[in-house]
């Protein structure tokens, strides 16, 4: 297995193992409620951040340091929380503060 390093990746997708893309294909077939602030790059499908405090306007580049980035949402955060029980996540905001669009689970 060829080791990732940020010199050799085109996507941010290209970071999610099989196994992962393989959970959250099998979660979108369920079709949960999704978080209004679980966000997708436009150019990717498996990679998810939160946005909770993150501006829609935020460039998204491909680097170690930037904000969507470090924000990234693993299978385990998305199972539990992002589509699921998700006002029980510690991102999740307290007080109305809903995005002004969402994004779909996954692309059909």
């Amino acid at each position: 297995m060829k080791r990732l390093t940020w010199e050799n990746i085109a996507h941010f997708d290209d970071i999610i193992s099989n196994s992962e893309r393989d959970i959250i294909i099998a979660l979108s077939e369920k079709n949960p409620p999704v978080c209004p602030h679980l966000r997708r790059p436009a150019l990717e499908k498996f990679f998810f951040y939160c946005g909770v405090g993150i501006s829609e306007e935020a460039v998204v580049s491909l680097e170690p340091s930037n904000t969507c980035y470090q924000a990234h949402q693993g299978v385990l955060e998305i199972q539990l929380y992002c589509a699921g029980d998700f006002k029980k996540c510690h991102n999740y905001p307290t007080e109305k503060s809903l995005p002004s669009k969402t994004t779909p689970f996954l692309p059909k």
